[in-house]
């Protein structure tokens, strides 16, 4: 499924402008999604060390994946060993964003949640930021 640019936006703006702190705090990483058409298990297992010639290019060439085992970093994409993707300037914008936003992120994951786990959420968690896009008719 593809999105237009006016559903992107309407999307962008409903977790932006959402009444739970938890949807906002997704608000660079869904942002970065949509920007870059990365898997959301590729994005979570970015690290800063990932971002190449000074946010030239960024690095992607492993994913985090939920298993029977708990979560697996996994080396390689699903079908590339890995990929350089140009950064423009939208995207530089919201990773010195995501920088600034985590000053303190030690393990130099991109995206993590305060308790320094990575971007997963609970089925419920979901839906809460599924409600709120529906609830700014979208």
């Amino acid at each position: 499924m593809s999105l237009s640019a006016d559903e992107r936006d309407r999307i962008v703006k409903a977790i932006a402008t959402s009444d739970e702190p938890f949807v906002r705090y997704y608000y660079n990483y869904y942002l970065f999604l949509f920007y870059t058409g990365c898997r959301p298990s590729e994005a979570i297992a970015l690290t800063w060390d990932d971002i190449v010639n000074d946010y030239e290019f960024i690095r992607f060439n492993r994913a985090i994946t939920d298993s029977v085992n708990g979560l697996q970093e996994l080396e390689g994409l699903k079908i590339q060993d890995s990929r350089l993707f140009p950064i423009n300037n939208q995207l530089r914008n919201i990773l010195k964003n995501q920088k600034d936003f985590q000053p303190n992120n030690s393990d130099s994951r991109m995206f993590c949640q305060s308790k320094r786990k990575v971007y997963l959420y609970t089925k419920s968690e979901k839906q809460v930021v599924e409600a709120n896009i529906i609830k700014s008719q979208y």
